[in-house]
């Protein structure tokens, strides 16, 4: 079988997906030299529209942003993004349990450990009913408040992480200016049947 070069990568459907792919892929053959760089077209319709709901996300969008070279101000301006420090799961166990799971740690290494080996420890020993009021996430949570984690391995403050709440529709529109002023080109139109090479 021989190898031929990609010199195109058609992506089939816009929203967040289809333009969280355009955008990652230009911006990936952005390191190729031009003869060899792929063009990177996207189709969708804007009869068929995009489903403008609120997204909720964990940690790695934030490293896919910055891949991307989206600026974490400039997207929380354009989505109407706010933080989201972990997943509350109610009713989970039991009828009445209640875990908030917290993105990263739940607070700083204390004596050579992970923070949470102490909390785990109390509670295996009933010394504990809830990590919640120990998790320095559950309990920003709990209060509505937030701040950036730290970047001081002492501070309370510095072992956790955060993702975000937005619009996916504003997110999708962001994406796609991004993408385009990549060189990504957008085709208004619908696929109505593939044709496969031999």
């Amino acid at each position: 079988m021989s190898e031929r070069a990609v010199s195109s990568v058609l992506i089939v459907g816009g929203g967040t997906a289809g333009w969280m792919a355009a955008a990652a892929l230009a911006r990936a053959f952005r390191a190729l030299p031009i003869p060899r760089r792929p063009a990177v077209t996207l189709v969708e319709s804007e009869t068929i529209g995009t489903v403008g709901v609120g997204e909720a996300t964990i940690p790695p969008i934030r490293q896919f942003n910055q891949s991307i070279g989206l600026d974490e101000a400039d997207f929380v301006a354009a989505t109407g993004a706010t933080p989201k420090l972990g997943i509350a799961f109610e009713d989970w166990s039991a009828p009445g349990s209640r875990y908030f799971h917290g993105f990263g740690d739940h607070g700083p290494e204390m004596h050579g450990q992970p923070y949470r080996q102490h909390l785990f420890r109390l509670k295996s020993a009933g010394r504990l009913d809830s990590l919640d009021p120990w998790a320095v996430p559950a309990v920003m949570a709990r209060e509505g408040r937030f701040a950036p984690p730290e970047t001081d391995p002492r501070s309370i403050l510095s072992a956790y992480s955060y993702a975000y709440h937005f619009d996916a529709g504003l997110y999708a529109k962001r994406l796609r200016t991004l993408a385009e002023a990549a060189g990504v080109t957008r085709i208004e139109g619908r696929i109505l049947g593939v044709q496969a090479d031999a």
